[in-house]
């Protein structure tokens, strides 16, 4: 019998392939550039390597499959993570995924990534992952923090919103973009 070709393994090293030759290029940038590609890079090359690895030790992929239902004790209670891939997804939940990203970047158009960042996760948190409500802030206010810090100390300018200016350079203010 003819072993065929994984296409995950394949898409996966031509990622690597992909994000190492962009962390090259990445070389001939100012130091104070290199940061953020090097970051994101570095993190994605783990997670890659992770899943590479699992192809060829898959009690790998049974180790590493936690998710927030798994920490919190919401979700399918003994479902496996085969079961779990090779069900169809309901379109209830594929056009919830879709609300959540149309409206995450409409929500930070209009009201910056500042204000929408927490109120998102804390919105995921409570109603997906089935957090307790003064959990899910904690988590969503802990996690903003830690993301809007690492993102402000790597100069990335993060958008503050289309709406009157609220609190200054962080909610509302912002010079519409022309499309």
């Amino acid at each position: 019998m003819k072993r065929r070709i994984d296409g995950e393994l394949v898409f996966a090293a031509a990622l690597v392939a992909f994000i190492a030759a962009m962390l090259i290029a990445t070389l001939q940038f100012p130091p104070l550039l290199r940061y953020t590609p090097f970051i994101a890079g570095g993190l994605t090359l783990v997670f890659l390597g992770v899943l590479i690895a699992g192809t060829f030790h898959p009690g790998l992929l049974r180790m590493t499959e936690t998710a927030l239902q798994d920490m919190w004790g919401g979700g399918n209670e003994g479902q496996k993570f085969e079961e779990a891939a090779e069900a169809p997804s309901p379109w209830r939940s594929v056009l919830r995924v879709m609300g959540y990203a149309v409206g995450f970047l409409l929500a930070v158009y209009w009201f910056g990534f500042f204000l929408v960042t927490p109120i998102f996760i804390a919105i995921y948190l409570t109603l997906d992952a089935k957090a307790r409500p003064l959990t899910a802030l904690a988590v969503a206010a802990g996690l903003s923090v830690v993301l809007i810090f690492a993102l402000v100390n790597l100069n990335v300018d993060l958008w503050v919103g289309r709406i009157p200016e609220i609190v200054p350079d962080y909610i509302g203010g912002a010079i519409e973009p022309q499309f």
